[in-house]
């Protein structure tokens, strides 16, 4: 990782952007295993007639595919799938829901007797936090569609992470969804990741108002606390009990943030009440972030300190939603620019064999900003991998939408008068 690396100051062909997705994918299959194996030998396991002591076999670094991380990826493919026609994206995340699937009934009595553990589909079974059940719902709902038969097992876990989080994860007295920790009373950025999209998309799926109402409410009251008018920023963590709370503008978390805006526009109705408001800090929050990033086209770990390292997993969900609010009309194209020099500089970031480099590992809140400084870029974090390919097909459908003119240095993006949003990247 090279963060003096030039600049590829140049519109990248969809055929390249195709590439580094397809690259990824590779990668992603050749460390997923869709098998079971003893937790404290690393034994295969093969029956599960009997309650065992098993887990998912580990990727690299020992985490597995049913974290929030493959939440966010199997959100993507779906996505990549459904922009282009090819199934391959898709596949991967079939593949693993119809492996767990098939062994639901054994892991609850794995669990059971076991105890309740994320990499035992605890998601899926017995959430206990929005990282538990928030992405991987989101794409047990986007995936619901592409199943026909093969659907009412899913829906039935979907039901249970709605009932979760609408009625069992601790929220503030006036509703908005929080953690008891690192204080009795906390808010965190990441999640209105972690539960507004999910949210937004049940309301699309059941019909049901009252989803919309919450995933507007979590934003709107989210915001009061963490976001930064004058910055344009989504701070990290908000404490009930401190007046004075230290505010660190920890990338990821203030990614998390604006993609989760961007997942809600997507869905409400535009006359929807409270979008007003939504969209108007989707586009504030649009402006500080386009403000801070680097000349070279990332993002920094503390995204207002630039002796911090350049962060791969936030600088791919900036690009993402930057583009896709041009894409959608939120934004003025002139965005969009940032947004692809942002991929160019994501492109360098995953390795020939697929692997992202540069990703900041999981993440509590620091007090300091040593504590952020010192996370580390760590090669087995599975955070970049979603958001760029999210990124990606935003990409490429933005040359779908508009022609890019290349005017005294830089691009002008034109809106294509007969783009539409059914077209297939190539």
């Amino acid at each position: 990782m090279d963060d003096a690396a030039p600049i590829n100051y140049t519109v990248p062909a969809p055929a390249e952007i195709r590439a580094v997705l397809d690259r990824m994918l590779g990668y992603l299959e050749s460390v997923t295993e869709r098998r079971f194996v003893d937790r404290n030998t690393g034994a295969p396991v093969t029956d599960l007639s009997s309650p065992q002591d098993v887990l998912f076999a580990p990727l690299p670094g020992g985490r597995t595919v049913w974290i929030y991380e493959f939440g966010v990826i199997n959100g993507a493919l779906i996505r990549a799938t459904e922009a282009s026609g090819d199934p391959r994206y898709l596949d991967y995340v079939k593949r693993n829901h119809a492996f767990a699937f098939a062994h639901l009934d054994d892991l609850r009595r794995c669990n059971a007797r076991f105890g309740w553990r994320r990499e035992r589909l605890r998601g899926f079974l017995a959430p206990e936090s929005l990282d538990d059940c928030g992405a991987l719902g989101l794409a047990l709902i986007r995936l619901q569609p592409h199943l026909g038969a093969a659907s009412p097992p899913q829906r039935a876990v979907i039901d249970l992470i709605a009932d979760y989080v609408s009625h069992r994860q601790f929220r503030l007295g006036d509703g908005t969804l929080a953690r008891t920790f690192t204080q009795p009373e906390t808010l965190w950025a990441d999640d209105l990741y972690m539960s507004v999209p999910f949210l937004a998309e049940m309301g699309r799926l059941t019909g049901e108002r009252r989803y919309w109402d919450d995933a507007v409410r979590q934003v709107r009251q989210s915001a009061a606390r963490l976001f930064d008018e004058q910055r344009g920023l989504f701070e990290h963590a908000w404490f009930a009990n401190q007046a004075d709370n230290p505010r660190f503008f920890w990338g990821r978390s203030a990614g998390w943030a604006f993609v989760a805006m961007a997942e809600l526009l997507s869905v409400l109705p535009e006359d929807y009440h409270g979008r007003d408001e939504v969209l108007r800090l989707f586009q504030r929050n649009a402006r500080g972030v386009l403000e801070c990033q680097d000349g070279g086209g990332l993002w920094h770990q503390l995204l207002d300190r630039e002796n911090t390292y350049l962060e791969t997993s936030c600088s791919a969900m900036f690009a993402f939603a930057l583009a896709r609010g041009v894409n959608r009309g939120w934004l003025h194209p002139s965005y969009a620019t940032a947004a692809q020099v942002a991929w160019r500089a994501l492109e360098t970031r995953v390795t020939p064999e697929g692997r992202t480099d540069g990703v900041c590992p999981g993440t509590g809140i620091g007090l300091e900003a040593a504590f952020y400084a010192n996370r580390a870029p760590y090669a087995h974090a599975f955070h970049g991998y979603g958001p760029i390919f999210l990124a990606g097909v935003e990409l490429i459908e933005l040359q779908q939408h508009f022609t890019i003119e290349r005017t005294e240095g830089t691009f002008y993006y034109r809106p294509r008068p007969a783009a539409g949003s059914e077209k297939k990247f190539p």
